[in-house]
């Protein structure tokens, strides 16, 4: 949720009410009022209907004490006073509060993270938002230290501090959400960033321009150590997407590492990016059947995601990949920033232009799969793909297996729900290539064994997992398949 809280405090829900105190204490949750004519009436039942439907929340923050321009906020100001007073704001050379000097938040003071006393000040007026179960914080902006000699609490200074500041801020509400094992999903960063997932590229413009850029931006992310990812699919601000681009880049955000659209507000809501708002602004009725079926495919290869995220995490490696950093001696992917890989497993080729009914894939060496329809494809080649508008080139490489969850259907595009507690149907989709073996830890925490194994006159796959009731699919298979399944 981005506009929940008040535009003053950043830590107070509109509409709140509560009685005064003084700006060196915190309030308790039963200590505000959330009135029933308010834009949130009962937060707490609101966290609580969100986790009873298998959903987590997270709440919009910015490192600032806000300048509010001829406008008085009581709580607010008292605030300000006792920040300034304390010492708990980043200050100029001659000491005096600094403030943005320009742009986003002009005037506003800025959270010093190194000042151990402010920084459990700040975090204590937001507890109560950990008590009633929020999961994690949209930690937003955090390039705000524009001077060199401005002074931090730990005597590091503003030419130190001009990259590293969002680190600090981002770490200590990374920090604050683990009382709920929750997360920060943020805009800036630097080296180190990664310890503190998840990171999203910033406010885009809803263009095929702003898409292709966004591409770019995930590569390069994932060449600086950020291994999980996101963008705002069909962009954020200007005028809404087209239903083509929404499509098309709803169809690329399934295969990145977090699948997430946000919009502007303008105090109205045909701005939204969601699937319903597109189609009835644009008059398409395929938006919403086709999105329906990339959100159900995202959650169909969840346990995919899930086994190559635990792999980022051990490896250091991102999940969305240029293909250069799989294929180094492959010259021909130094420069290709059109398609990637997603995970260790999955070539991606995002349909990135306008009006588009086909592209070209490159596949490098060795054998693919089409992730569609099984067709099999050896590679180094460059190959014509079709790609309608419910269309979005996928390949599996050969050697690997995808465990998916599915209906009774075993099909992708299958709706299972949101839930992450169980399977509706475990399906393990394996790729033949030559023999292998591959371990796979699910999103369950459940280990799968996979051993592939050619014969003179079989191919024999042995799965052993504790998994019950799961359903093996074998794709490229020339001779009989047999299935061993053991615990």
């Amino acid at each position: 949720l981005e506009q929940w809280s008040d535009e003053a405090t950043y830590y107070m829900f509109n509409d709140a009410e509560y009685a005064e105190k003084a700006p060196s204490e915190s309030y308790k949750y039963d200590e505000i009022s959330f009135p029933s004519w308010g834009r949130w009436p009962n937060p707490k039942g609101m966290v609580d209907y969100v986790h009873e439907n298998n959903m987590k929340l997270i709440l919009w923050q910015i490192p600032i004490q806000k300048y509010l321009n001829r406008q008085q906020h009581p709580l607010k100001d008292r605030e300000e006073a006792y920040m300034i007073e304390k010492g708990y704001v980043v200050k100029n050379p001659d000491g005096t509060p600094y403030r943005i000097p320009e742009n986003w938040f002009t005037e506003s003071l800025i959270m010093d993270f190194s000042n151990e006393e402010g920084k459990k000040w700040w975090f204590d007026k937001r507890q109560y938002l950990i008590d009633i179960g929020v999961d994690g914080f949209k930690t937003d902006g955090g390039e705000f230290v524009f001077g060199e000699g401005l002074q931090f609490a730990d005597g590091r200074r503003g030419d130190e501090m001009r990259n590293l500041y969002p680190n600090d801020y981002i770490e200590a509400y990374y920090d604050f959400a683990q009382q709920n094992n929750g997360m920060t999903f943020s805009r800036a960063g630097y080296t180190g960033a990664q310890r503190f997932p998840a990171h999203w590229a910033g406010d885009e413009r809803s263009t095929f321009d702003a898409f292709r850029r966004s591409l770019i931006a995930g590569l390069s992310a994932g060449f600086s150590g950020i291994p999980f990812w996101s963008f705002d699919f069909a962009g954020f601000n200007g005028d809404i997407p087209t239903a083509e681009l929404f499509i098309r880049s709803a169809q690329m955000a399934t295969f990145c590492p977090i699948m997430q659209y946000h919009a502007e507000s303008k105090g109205e809501f045909n701005q939204d990016r969601t699937p319903w708002n597109i189609a009835s602004r644009t008059g398409d009725e395929t938006v919403i059947p086709i999105y329906r079926h990339f959100a159900n495919v995202r959650m169909n290869i969840l346990p995919y995601i899930y086994n190559e995220s635990r792999k980022c995490v051990e490896t250091g490696l991102p999940m969305m990949r240029a293909l250069l950093l799989d294929y180094k001696e492959d010259p021909r992917v130094s420069d290709m920033y059109d398609q990637y890989l997603f995970g260790e497993a999955m070539l991606i080729a995002p349909v990135i232009e306008d009006g588009v009914r086909s592209r070209e894939v490159y596949l490098p060496e060795g054998t693919w799969y089409d992730f569609w329809t099984g067709i099999k494809v050896n590679g180094p080649t460059l190959r014509k793909c079709k790609a309608e508008k419910e269309e979005i080139p996928v390949f599996i490489r050969g050697g690997k297996a995808i465990l998916c969850n599915v209906d009774s259907s075993l099909q992708l595009g299958s709706w299972v729900g949101n839930s992450v507690e169980e399977y509706s149907i475990p399906l393990l989709k394996v790729y033949l290539d030559e023999e292998f073996t591959e371990e796979i830890i699910d999103h369950l925490s459940e280990k799968w064994l996979v051993e592939v194994t050619e014969h003179a006159e079989e191919i024999v796959v042995s799965v052993q997992t504790n998994t019950p009731n799961y359903e093996v699919e074998v794709i490229g298979a020339t001779k009989k398949v047999q299935i061993k399944k053991g615990r």
